[in-house]
């Protein structure tokens, strides 16, 4: 038995859908959930192993020919309860493809932030469609950002977790 939990189709050029999947990959990897479906409720989990088909058909009626790509994903639930497991357990989540960063997510990601924590990193994409950070303090106001926009999620987590890593014991100097 098969049951839909969630459908949309969207009609995208070339670029907006090319975004959709970079962000669809990078919710995959970062191990958090898929945010590309934002505002949709719906919670597919997220797999430690899955199985992918790819599917290229041509499509010939009256109208014409048209092409369709079909990308499957699936996974056993249980997969998924062991990745929660997993991360309620503290360890880290899948590796990076990036050799000069082992870290997998912020520190302060949801459910690893400290209780007395006075400020949270926010991870989003600006009006230029870029992701970004932020450190915004508990009363709301901003208090640190990423000064610029990165072309890939993975790019704005790597940034902030460099300020988490480097800054800790930074010293101050003060011009004159």
């Amino acid at each position: 038995m098969e049951e839909q939990l969630f459908s949309r189709t969207d009609r995208r050029d070339a670029a907006a859908t090319a975004a959709l999947l970079r962000s669809l990959a990078d919710d995959l990897e970062s191990g958090i959930g898929f945010d590309a479906l934002a505002g949709e409720d719906v919670d597919v989990g997220v797999p430690t192993e899955m199985d992918i088909e790819f599917e290229v058909d041509r499509v010939t009626t009256d109208d014409g020919e048209t092409r369709d790509l079909a990308v499957e994903l699936t996974w056993d639930p249980d997969d998924e309860r062991a990745a929660e497991e997993t991360e309620s357990a503290g360890t880290d989540g899948p590796p990076t493809t990036d050799a000069a960063d082992t870290t997998t997510g912020p520190t302060n990601a949801p459910g690893n932030a400290t209780p007395d924590s006075q400020a949270a990193f926010e991870v989003y994409r600006d009006r230029a469609d870029e992701w970004r950070w932020r450190l915004r303090h508990r009363n709301g106001n901003i208090v640190a950002d990423s000064g610029e926009g990165y072309n890939r999620k993975r790019g704005a987590i790597n940034g902030l977790e460099s300020v988490q890593r480097n800054a800790p014991g930074a010293d101050v100097e003060l011009e004159d």
